[in-house]
């Protein structure tokens, strides 16, 4: 038994269980990890259920100001409004802020769309609306997308971008259904999907979108769907930056 003990590196017993063996320092960080994880996991969760529906705050201003339209199937279920939330800002202070919050949910076997989110993204609001000044996710996002359109109007083909806005002006060109990836990478390993057949994937005009979409579409028709890939005219542009 001490054998296997110590080629695994686990402390030893004390026969006595006065005390226990004090952990390896790798059990450590291995701990702080989950509990950094859990801890981010609780705050998104949390700051999701402080928002509020978006209509008629500085969220549907901003989207507005950017020729946007805040879409009905998106507003509350994927789309909230915090007009107080949480920021660490460039001097390291924490200060109360409006912004556009985001909730990510499973790419995959999303058993329960109503169910607090593990992952948020925010859009930190000038007060008026008028624009942005920053953006931040918290929580873990492998694996998760910003579902602008809900699951069931993914079948049987979807759209898929890396940024909220232009998954917004895709939807507003009539483009939809979309979900918001967030990365060039997290579109570069978006998993394959039952019940999907056609994946179009909405990439911005430079390097690293490029690339990441034809990776995604190639992985696509390896496994015999259809895929396409679309992008806007201006190089460095995404969608959200002309019409589509």
């Amino acid at each position: 038994m001490d054998y296997v003990r110590d080629r695994l590196g686990l402390p030893s017993v004390d026969p006595l269980g006065d005390r226990a063996a004090p952990l390896p320092p790798r059990f450590h960080h291995y701990q702080n990890d989950k509990i950094e994880e859990t801890s981010r996991r609780q705050r998104a969760g949390r700051l999701w259920a402080e928002g509020v529906n978006p209509c008629g705050t500085a969220v549907e201003t901003y989207l507005t100001r950017r020729r946007l339209i805040l879409p009905t199937e998106a507003a509350f279920r994927a789309i909230r409004f915090h007009p107080a939330c949480p920021w660490l800002d460039e001097s390291g202070e924490v200060v109360r802020v409006p912004v556009m919050i985001c909730r990510f949910s499973p790419s995959e076997n999303d058993l329960d769309p109503e169910a607090p989110p593990s992952a948020i993204h925010r859009t930190r609001l000038k007060p008026d609306g008028s624009g942005h000044l920053g953006k931040k996710m918290l929580g873990a996002v492998a694996g998760q997308a910003m579902k602008l359109s809900p699951n069931d109007y993914a079948m049987p083909g979807l759209g898929i971008c890396e940024g909220i806005e232009t998954g917004l002006a895709i939807l507003a060109a009539g483009l939809g259904p979309v979900w918001v990836l967030g990365s060039a990478g997290a579109v570069a390993s978006f998993p394959l999907l039952a019940g999907i057949e056609t994946l179009t994937v909405f990439a911005d005009h430079d390097g690293p979108g490029l690339t990441a979409a034809q990776q995604c579409a190639e992985r696509w028709v390896a496994d015999g769907k259809e895929a396409f890939i679309r992008w806007p005219r201006n190089v460095g542009h995404d969608y959200a930056d002309e019409a589509v």
